[in-house]
């Protein structure tokens, strides 16, 4: 990861908004992870208190690999909500 040491200070400014622009995208994903999990647990009739083993739980566990793939380019955020919408729907069906 580049530091703002590493680069000089016109290009900082560019480079921190180009990642913070990912963020809302990384977290609409994981919450539809934790939202499919939750009803995919629900659809099953379990009730879960411990949020640390949602995922493992509904079987969501390959959510890791989608959300650690994840750049600030937009065609990564796509396939993103691609392979989440699929993971859902192929343990929720």
């Amino acid at each position: 990861m580049t530091t703002s040491d590493e680069m000089d200070d016109a290009k900082f400014p560019g480079y921190v908004a180009e990642r913070l622009s990912s963020v809302p995208g990384v977290m609409a994903v994981a919450l539809a992870f934790a939202q499919g999990a939750h009803a995919t647990l629900a659809a099953r009739g379990e009730w879960i208190t411990n949020e640390k083993a949602l995922l493992d739980r509904a079987g969501f566990r390959r959510a890791d690999e989608v959300l650690g793939g994840l750049t600030a380019d937009p065609p990564s955020l796509v396939a993103a909500v691609d392979a989440a919408s699929d993971l859902i729907g192929e343990t929720a069906g």
